[in-house]
């Protein structure tokens, strides 16, 4: 609360405070037919007046109209704790000019005039095109169901128990729950306390699918430039979960209005909607930038045996593509989503439910169809299959994977 009583709501007493009162007990329904009538100054018109030339210096509020309120001792304020404040009931506003409001009100006590600030019009988006809405839906539907196949098929082949495809594991059960999430902002924007749940699961599994696209960068970076392929699993799951769990906590903790938003994108404020775009607007271009780096090495792996070089070179390429998809995805979600009340962005936003729809099915794309090991756990039986009908004696592909432990594979004679 400022000098002249102007808090951070805008509104404030633009008058002096005047009390009436009568004794013994007046008639109240002789004043609801006479009415009291009260002519009140306005207190910032007056300070200008007086102050001449110097008013230039004020910082001068913005007075959208004045209402007449009186006290009320037992006026119960939603949450708040103490009880009574000022109140329109029983007053009118009769007349208005530049420099007083006269008042009628129908009893007795303290009246004073309130000045309210201009309500700012909130634009609320019209609901999506059905073709949109189709395309988001069919995006997010196949994203779901390839994705579970995906996670199942790695967690099916002991062969594909590696820490490379552990981590697209992990990177995958944080895509599915986006997407469920995602998808189920349509049916529950609406309800206010599912729309905030939704708000964090989008938050925290957002986050978490982007940390693993950084720790799968990371281990690919270990791999060419170290020779490290293995032994850090812990230390990514580590990362991976938690990283994220203290970020949204931290959040949670400290915004009352956190999800409360009429399409559950974490928060009313830009502020909040920052916390999860930002974060992942950088990680998708830092990570990025780390797989074009690793991309430039890839003719100086510090791994000698060619099998394994190009399942790290195919897979550092996958990931790059990956990573492209995921900064353009982003880039127009920055745009709409800290800019979410602009109306001109509806097409931003429309963008980036379309591209976040079919996230699913890029990553398993570029992760799974594009990493050979993969696709030779995968088709493993096939090709079994496949060599005893035609009596093949060629040397099957699939044999140079072999299982050894928990988070190693083996090719022939060395470890991978």
């Amino acid at each position: 609360m400022n000098e002249r009583g102007l808090n951070s709501t805008g509104v404030f007493l633009d008058s002096r405070v005047i009390s009436f009162g009568v004794k013994p007990t007046y008639d109240k329904d002789a004043l609801i037919s006479d009415p009291v009538i009260i002519f009140l100054e306005h207190q910032w018109e007056k300070q200008k007046l007086l102050r001449g030339s110097s008013a230039e210096e004020l910082e001068e509020p913005k007075i959208a109209s004045r209402e007449c309120v009186r006290w009320s001792d037992t006026l119960e304020i939603p949450e708040s704790v103490k009880v009574g404040g000022w109140t329109a009931e029983g007053c009118t506003r009769v007349n208005s000019t530049d420099f007083y409001t006269t008042c009628s009100c129908d009893s007795l006590g303290m009246f004073a005039l309130l000045a309210l600030p201009p309500v700012p019009k909130k634009y609320v988006e019209p609901e999506d095109e059905t073709w949109v809405f189709v395309v988001r839906g069919l995006g997010y539907s196949l994203s779901i169901i390839i994705l579970i196949c995906y996670i199942s098929a790695i967690a099916m082949r002991p062969s594909l128990h590696d820490q490379f495809h552990i981590i697209r594991l992990n990177l995958s059960i944080a895509a599915v729950a986006t997407m469920l999430s995602f998808f189920s902002v349509d049916f529950k924007r609406h309800d206010w306390e599912a729309c905030r749940v939704l708000s964090g699961f989008i938050h925290y599994f957002y986050l978490s699918l982007g940390c693993w696209m950084c720790i799968l960068t990371h281990a690919l970076f270990k791999g060419f430039i170290k020779g490290v392929v293995d032994g850090r699993v812990r230390f990514y799951l580590l990362v991976g979960w938690g990283l994220p769990l203290v970020w949204v906590g931290v959040i949670v903790a400290s915004t009352p209005s956190y999800g409360y938003e009429d399409r559950c994108m974490v928060g009313p404020s830009r502020t909040l909607r920052c916390s999860l775009a930002c974060p992942l607007f950088f990680i998708s271009v830092g990570s990025l930038i780390w797989s074009v780096v690793i991309c430039c090495n890839l003719t100086t792996p510090q791994i000698k045996r060619d099998e394994v070089v190009q399942e790290l070179n195919g897979s550092t390429k996958m990931l790059c593509f990956l990573s492209l998809c995921f900064t353009g995805i982003w880039i127009p979600g920055l745009v709409a989503w800290l800019e979410i009340d602009v109306v001109n962005l509806r097409g931003w936003r429309k963008l980036f439910q379309i591209f976040n729809s079919w996230l699913g099915v890029s990553i398993v794309l570029f992760l799974g169809v594009g990493s050979r090991h993969f696709r030779n756990a995968v088709l493993e039986k096939y090709i079994k299959y496949l060599k005893k009908l035609f009596h093949s004696n060629e040397i099957n592909p699939a044999r140079n994977f072999e299982y050894t432990n928990g988070y190693r594979f083996e090719y022939k004679n060395y470890y991978y």
